[in-house]
């Protein structure tokens, strides 16, 4: 009976061997100097990171050999993970694309670097989006624009704000800005100044999205919006309700009305602003909107007095009786709308990752689904809230 055991001990060692060798793969790759194309950089520490949703951990780290050559043996494979690479170089940090260790004929991953300059000649602003909404007699402001850095450089800024940080991108805001927010996948390092804020993180070549958004008051029926521009500009967008707010200015064309989702929307357009350039739109809410408002502030004042008038009545008129309790209405959850933008924010972020081949297939369709159950379940509060049953 033992001998029978050790046989079958024996024949089962090369079947467990196999099966560990399959589990694990090496990880081979290099570090890519665009700026200098060719050159090796000798001794780079790398950085290998696994992610398995939605925890990250580091696996370990090896150096870059003359010609920018790094391994990682024996890593594991599994269905649920992915894994990155991350490395730190010149005082800025690369990530490269995530690594599926599944796809045994994925071709050998990149770390990309670039050199750094002070001088922003090559960084632009190819789009700038003005999204401006009247919400209780408050100006609802949105800001998106693309920022390409068309060199072979990392832009790290020529001014030092504090040790350590260089301002790299200055936004302007409109006298009066207040509830400033930023709504990104990943945060650059925002830091208040005189009259917005700027970003102190590199500028790689390529584009970026910076989005944020903010509340003016207006100073009355008529108000100028008023924003100065630190960079050159190809192509500025000003949207604005237009069957709400008439607005003009010297720089932009009016390019008329269209309806979206029901509402009248107009826009400004205007292109080849120079840095330095300065920003006027002259608004002025339509006689109707003040109309509607003071009308409905009438009858608001008509309907208290006479359910005080009623009440004295009934108090009057009618013997006391117990109170009957009414059962209360939903209310709407709060920033319902905020949370399910960002969320669609985050889907076409990842759906933009996608169509770069950063991620793979399996990771970005249950990223997706993921995103879009939450979504769905946010329109179904914002629905629940804000339409309640009689």
């Amino acid at each position: 009976m033992k001998g029978i055991l050790l046989i079958f001990i024996g024949l089962l060692l090369p079947c467990l061997t196999t099966a560990a060798d399959v589990a694990t793969r090496d990880i081979t790759g290099s570090v890519q100097n665009k700026s200098a194309p060719g050159q090796g950089i000798n001794g780079l520490k790398i950085t290998l990171h696994r992610y398995i949703d939605p925890k990250t951990a580091v696996v370990g780290s090896s150096l870059s050999d003359q010609h920018g050559s790094f391994s990682f043996p024996d890593i594991s494979i599994d269905k649920q993970t992915v894994y990155y690479l991350t490395t730190t170089y010149k005082g800025t940090e690369y990530y490269s694309r995530f690594i599926d260790v599944q796809e045994k004929n994925a071709p050998p991953p990149e770390l990309i670097v670039y050199e750094t300059t002070d001088r922003d000649d090559d960084v632009h602003i190819s789009v700038h989006h003005i999204f401006l909404e009247l919400k209780d007699d408050l100006f609802q402001i949105r800001e998106a624009m693309i920022v390409e850095n068309k060199g072979n450089r990392v832009y790290i800024g020529s001014r030092e704000i504090e040790p350590g940080r260089r301002e790299t991108l200055k936004i302007s805001l409109p006298k009066g800005a207040a509830d400033l927010q930023h709504q990104q996948l990943m945060s650059p390092v925002f830091l208040k100044s005189g009259e917005g804020f700027v970003d102190t993180s590199s500028i790689k070549p390529g584009k970026k999205r910076i989005i944020f958004s903010y509340s003016v008051r207006p100073e009355g029926s008529r108000h100028d919006f008023i924003k100065n521009f630190y960079l050159q500009t190809d192509k500025i967008q000003f949207i604005f309700p237009g069957d709400q707010i008439t607005a003009e200015s010297d720089r932009l064309q009016l390019k008329g009305p269209s309806v979206n989702a029901g509402q009248q929307l107009s826009y400004l357009s205007g292109e080849a602003f120079q840095k330095g350039s300065r920003l006027v739109v002259r608004l002025h809410q339509t006689k109707t909107r003040h109309l509607f408002i003071w009308t409905i502030s009438v009858l608001m004042l008509l309907l208290i007095a006479t359910g005080m008038v009623l009440a004295l009545k009934k108090k009057k008129y009618r013997p006391a009786t117990a109170a009957v309790p009414r059962e209360k209405l939903p209310a709407p959850p709060a920033d319902v709308i905020d949370q399910r933008s960002a969320i669609l924010e985050e889907i076409a972020r990842l759906d933009d990752r996608y169509k770069c081949n950063d991620i793979s297939t399996d990771f970005y369709n249950s990223a997706r689904g993921r995103l879009l159950d939450k979504a769905k379940e946010l329109t179904r509060q914002l629905h629940a809230g804000t339409l309640p049953e009689n």
